[in-house]
């Protein structure tokens, strides 16, 4: 099988050489003692000084300053162009988070690879439920687990060489039963199939009546709770940037046939160069929307008033521009946005995004959030894009 290939690398963060590179060689040897053998992807990681050394066909595992993503996201994976990109913030340990994204990435580069099973929901005794769960739903039967290996026990980690690595489950968590011997993640920490491990999570979509995206969170007390998530689940926030990537296309074969000396070099030197490019315009467009932030003071009367006003919900459901009009007019959003298509999101979606976004308001957790995850918690399945972008 070919390995994928994975690219180590800063922008914007000064990490030393030796860092970089022991970082490397740790997370190295997890994907090829620890995880291949589990889950037989092989991958290599390999470090480089800067984006425009990257050739194409690398998976870029990118370190940024530190709060460069705010709030509490300070580390995702997600797709632009199409392209897999994993984005982390430097500062103390951040091997840590970069293991995390890396093993999910090689695992499901995509964020589309789901398992059949149960629903969680569903077990007996239930689970808690969220405050803006229906209490009368159905019951969601089999259900698509979302393959994110590090989500259900983020909070455990193991040391390779010094540096702290994410845990990870193995292919027999998301069996149907338990089996006699069987092993759920690396460390042995996880002992059941799906179960969640204090401050972790898992994901998954549901054909049942009502919102499609569920979650399952424990708490550091090991409380479980499940819920609709408010928008997007975060496991696939893939936020799309829609970019032309024609141009970083590989030499034809027929071309190489009548390569000067050193023109081969050449060319891969050219390749990485543009490669590295539209990798740091995607980044800069990316990282952007969550340097502009938004008011949780002027955001939440907002959500509310779409949550719990019948007649502004039917409103805004049948006019979505009214609703963007509204959001410029007290100051939530400053850019132009427009409903591109997908289906509007029901009433539910924006009831579990304002009780999220309250509680944290309450906790003083935050008074802003960034401009990004405002707009992703109205999402659901509705496109909003900037003007140009579609």
């Amino acid at each position: 099988m070919i390995p994928t290939h994975v690219a180590l690398v800063t922008y914007g963060y000064e990490v030393d050489k030796s860092t970089l590179l022991r970082v490397a060689a740790a997370l190295q040897m997890q994907l090829t003692r620890d995880f291949t053998p589990i889950w037989t992807i092989p991958a290599v990681v390999s470090p480089f000084h800067s984006l425009h050394d990257i050739p194409p066909g690398c998976l870029p595992l990118v370190i940024v300053e530190p709060g460069s993503l705010q709030a509490s996201e300070h580390a995702f994976h997600q797709t632009v162009n199409d392209q897999p990109l994993g984005v982390v913030e430097g500062g103390d340990g951040w091997w840590l988070p970069a293991s995390h994204e890396l093993l999910e990435m090689v695992c499901d580069p995509y964020g589309k690879l789901t398992v059949l099973g149960d629903s969680i929901a569903d077990r007996d005794p239930a689970p808690a439920l969220e405050s803006w769960a229906d209490p009368t739903r159905q019951s969601q039967g089999q259900v698509a687990y979302l393959v994110e290996v590090a989500d259900p026990c983020q909070a455990i980690s193991y040391r390779i060489n010094g540096f702290e690595v994410s845990d990870f489950v193995t292919p027999d968590y998301y069996s149907a039963t338990e089996s006699t011997g069987g092993r759920y993640s690396y460390t042995g920490k996880v002992t059941a199939p799906r179960q969640v491990l204090p401050r972790g999570y898992i994901t998954w979509y549901t054909s049942a009546p009502g919102p499609a995206i569920w979650q399952a969170h424990c708490d550091a007390n090991d409380n479980l709770t499940v819920g609709p998530m408010p928008g997007p689940a975060s496991a696939n926030s893939r936020h799309r940037v829609d970019y032309a990537t024609e141009h970083v296309r590989g030499t034809a074969s027929s071309d190489r046939a009548h390569a000067s000396p050193g023109e081969p070099e050449r060319r891969a030197t050219e390749s990485a160069r543009r490669y590295g490019k539209q990798l740091e315009e995607d980044l800069k467009t990316l990282l952007k929307g969550y340097q502009s932030t938004t008011d949780l003071d002027k955001f939440l009367p907002v959500l509310h008033d779409i949550a719990h006003d019948d007649a502004k919900y039917a409103e805004y459901r049948k006019v979505p521009s009214r609703l963007i009009a509204r959001l410029k007019a007290d100051g939530v959003i400053m850019d132009d946005l427009v409903f591109v298509g997908g289906t509007f999101p029901e009433q539910a979606t924006f009831q579990g995004a304002y009780e999220t976004l309250k509680r944290r308001h309450d906790r003083q957790a935050a008074q802003s959030i960034p401009t990004e995850a405002a707009i992703t918690a109205m999402q659901g399945t509705t496109i909003w894009a900037p003007p140009h972008h579609h």
